[in-house]
């Protein structure tokens, strides 16, 4: 943690702004509780369930509820006759709530959201509808256990602690102050089962104590107050509108939140605060929260949906391509007419800003001042995926001049702590931009023709590339266009920002890009998360077909291999769903191009081994040869049409509407991550059950099963983020690179002959010096060892 910032421990972080937000939920609450003797909890679950998921609303409503209904408790003069009476419900509740908490904590916000709103609106219609009932003392022997495990399991799901509770309370036998300490007996006793439900699966730390903590003052300044209310209303009437409120707020969590949020990184940015429902539309009044940020684990955030702008700060999102161009293409493009007459030609300059140690860069965003005439306008810019189609999240605001203004209207400050007087130039871009407004088949695109250079100190780069940006339509559009203008002119997908590029440039070149962390959010879809996957594999492959394309080397082709050995490791493992035509046809043909990268990469290893007999001349020849081809191979017509119908497929493909497959596709990603992974391990564990008896073939299968759970568990890791399943993670990945090592040495050895045969080098003197020598059977029994350690490690992907 950076020097100055405060935080809340275990990773929760809430501005005062939220805080005070989150006082004036329990504030309503508690005047609502004050007023009937009941519903803080309900009030405070169904506000705060539009605000985060119900996992965080349920342990902020611990403290409150702890000591209101303690309150409402002890007030009683019949505690003892009571409890007793209650016990076996009280047991019940306590059993079933503990249990219902797995549901509330599984890491999926979609369905405790919708199960909470379901449960108010069956409570507000229940309530206002249904008339009163009357159970006997023979059915009460029985009947109290099951309320109480009903009740539980409602209770530990939703973080609701009323129903059936309240209504079978309300129909015993019980004087008015009797009921009111069996309510408050009921309610002390759920929310004590709910924060240990919470802690049993990690939910409930010193982090959510605090902040629930916190709220304990309103909540029962809120009860203060709705008791001086309450002989100045009719409960009554009051009773009634707030069960109607209570149906409508249930209404909008099962059919969709009304306050709108997106998220970036790991940080949640809440809009519009006052829409969030009815009781609480007076604070819209003198831009009481224009932004609040809730730093949570990435269990407690709703997922990602619709962004609005809010003030004078533009929240919106970018659906485009990017198309990287030759000189000679822009000058054919802008001669041909093809997107007709451009309604702008503007000159762009922008000035990109950082600290000093690059902390907006890491932390995950860029910013910069843009040049329009007289006019400045600052931009913050999420980093994004960088992939060929994305989404990505930018706030902007008009400035004097080229110096940052950082508040809470962007979350540089909210998130980073990064004021305007730490920020720095770091480098220019000067543009000249061609506009075009393109109608393509009913879809309304913005085209963006960039020709310029960015500077960072002593040196620059070229700008060559058009962006085509969705306005309105479908995303098919883009491609349509894209294949029009490809049909003109060589076109390359780009997948690198101009922020970037100019980071980049102020550090040293780079010869090679590695694969980089997978994000996966818990919320997405099954194949959203194989989109995330597959764009993250393409980035890595056109970053190193860059760099091959510029200047050759071993490293890029080596990386750009692996980036397509990934991507094709990703259609293996998410083969269930990738059943149409067209997923087979790309995956053929990305096995042809790895095949391309594989001849070279097979020389570039054999150079690697000999010293400097005339042999290595050889070999050397015959890698300038195998070079030639893959960047014939890059540059060709088959290579780019892979890129191009990959990428169309990848988000308009017929995979993504197959019936078929529906059941699977759109279910939950983290129930998929585990039983592809168990599947990866089972596989491995069946091939490499004994590879000191088995042949070359055998071994080179369990290889390959070996290579498969390591991209699996690398693509995958993120959906698991506790400090157990980051621990195993280590420790699996730590046995998986020494199981590869030694099965790579081994595969090593049985193909080199064949490769050596290929080159037309067996008659050669010194061909021997190609062949991996080594111990063969110390070798596979160290990988069997090494195997079966990788077995008895702690699966990772499971509690």
């Amino acid at each position: 943690m950076r020097d100055g910032r405060s935080a809340i421990p275990e990773h929760m972080e809430t501005p005062l702004a939220l805080l005070a937000l989150i006082a004036v939920i329990f504030f309503v609450a508690g005047i609502v509780k004050g007023i009937t003797g009941m519903g803080l909890p309900t009030v405070a679950m169904g506000l705060l369930g539009s605000l985060v998921s119900p996992l965080a609303a349920a342990a902020l409503l611990v403290m409150p509820s702890l000591i209101t209904n303690l309150w409402q408790l002890v007030a009683g003069p019949s505690f003892v006759p009571v409890t007793v009476r209650l016990w076996p419900m009280m047991l019940a509740i306590t059993v079933a709530t503990i249990a219902g908490t797995a549901f509330i904590t599984s890491g999926h916000s979609n369905g405790p959201t919708a199960a909470l709103g379901a449960v108010l609106m069956l409570y507000a219609i229940y309530t206002l509808l249904a008339r009163p009932l009357s159970v006997s003392a023979r059915l009460e022997r029985w009947l109290s256990p099951a309320i109480g495990l009903v009740t539980g399991m409602i209770t530990g799901a939703t973080g609701i602690l009323v129903v059936p509770a309240v209504p079978y309370l309300q129909s015993l036998d019980l004087s008015r102050d009797d009921l009111i300490q069996a309510l408050g007996l009921s309610f002390t006793v759920s929310t004590i089962a709910l924060a240990g439900g919470l802690a049993w699966h990690g939910e409930y730390h010193a982090g959510a104590v605090m902040t629930s903590a916190i709220a304990i003052i309103p909540a029962l300044a809120g009860m203060a107050a709705g008791q001086a209310i309450r002989a100045r209303i009719n409960p009554a009437t009051f009773q009634k509108w707030f069960l109607i409120c209570l149906f409508a707020l249930g209404w909008k969590c099962c059919s969709g939140r009304s306050c709108k949020i997106a998220r970036v990184g790991d940080s949640l940015f809440v809009w519009d605060i006052a829409s969030i429902a009815p009781p609480l539309k007076f604070l819209s009044s003198g831009c009481f929260v224009r932004l609040a940020s809730l730093y949570l684990s990435s269990k407690e955030l709703h997922p990602p949906i619709t962004m609005r702008p809010s003030g004078d700060c533009h929240l919106a999102t970018e659906t485009e391509l990017k198309l990287e161009l030759s000189a000679d293409a822009v000058d054919t493009l802008l001669g041909s007419g093809l997107l007709g007459e451009p309604v702008s030609v503007d000159p762009l300059t922008s000035i990109y800003f950082d600290t000093p140690d690059h902390l907006v860069w890491e932390g995950g965003y860029s910013l910069r001042i843009r040049t329009v005439g007289e006019a400045h306008v600052q931009t913050v810019k999420t980093k994004g995926s960088n992939s060929a189609i994305f989404a990505r999240s930018e706030w902007e605001a008009p400035v004097t001049g080229n110096t940052p203004v950082i508040d809470y209207t962007t979350p540089l400050k909210a998130e980073l702590d990064i004021d305007g007087t730490a920020s720095v130039a770091q480098f220019s871009t000067t543009v000249k931009r061609h506009r075009w407004n393109v109608d393509q088949d009913g879809s309304r695109i913005e085209a963006a023709l960039d020709m310029g250079l960015i500077v960072a100190g002593d040196r620059q780069m070229q700008i060559r590339e058009l962006e085509l940006e969705l306005k309105d339509g479908k995303p098919n559009a883009l491609f349509i266009l894209a294949r029009r203008i490809e049909a003109l002119v060589p076109i390359r997908f780009g997948v690198v920002s101009k922020a970037e590029r100019g980071y980049r440039l102020l550090g040293e070149q780079e010869t090679a890009c590695k694969s980089e962390p997978v994000h996966l959010d818990r919320d997405l879809r099954v194949s959203g998360s194989f989109q995330v996957i597959a764009e993250a594999c393409f980035r890595q492959f056109r970053l190193n077909e860059s760099i091959l394309m510029d200047r050759a080397n071993p490293s890029a082709l080596h990386q750009a291999r692996v980036a397509l050995r990934r991507l094709r490791s990703a259609f293996s493992l998410y083969k269930m769903i990738l059943v149409d035509v067209e997923s087979h046809r790309l995956k053929d043909e990305l096995r042809w191009l790895t095949g391309i990268l594989g001849t070279a990469r097979n020389i570039d290893v054999m150079i690697a081994r000999v010293g400097s007999s005339d042999i290595r001349s050889y070999l050397l020849e015959a890698r300038d040869s195998a070079y030639e081809e893959v960047l014939n191979a890059l540059y060709g017509s088959r290579a780019k049409a892979l890129m191009l119908d990959l990428n169309e497929w990848l988000h308009c493909g017929e995979y993504l509407t197959l019936p078929e497959t529906a059941e699977i596709r759109n279910g939950p990603v983290v129930d998929f991550a585990i039983e592809v992974l168990d599947r990866q391990r089972k596989t491995l564990k069946k091939r490499g059950k004994s590879l000191v008896e088995a042949d070359d073939e055998h071994r080179h299968e369990a290889r390959k099963a070996a290579k498969k759970l390591r991209y699996a568990s690398e693509f995958l890791s993120s959906l698991f983020t506790s400090k157990q399943a980051e621990r195993r993670y280590g420790k699996f990945i730590k046995s998986m690179e020494q199981l590869q090592d030694e099965l790579g040495l081994l595969n090593d050895m049985a193909t080199a002959p064949t490769v050596v045969h290929d080159l037309e080098l067996d008659s050669h003197p010194d061909a021997q010096s190609l062949i991996v020598v080594g111990d063969r059977e110390k070798l596979v029994n160290a990988a069997q060892s090494s195997l079966d350690e990788l077995m008895e490690r702690k699966r990772f992907w499971r509690g």
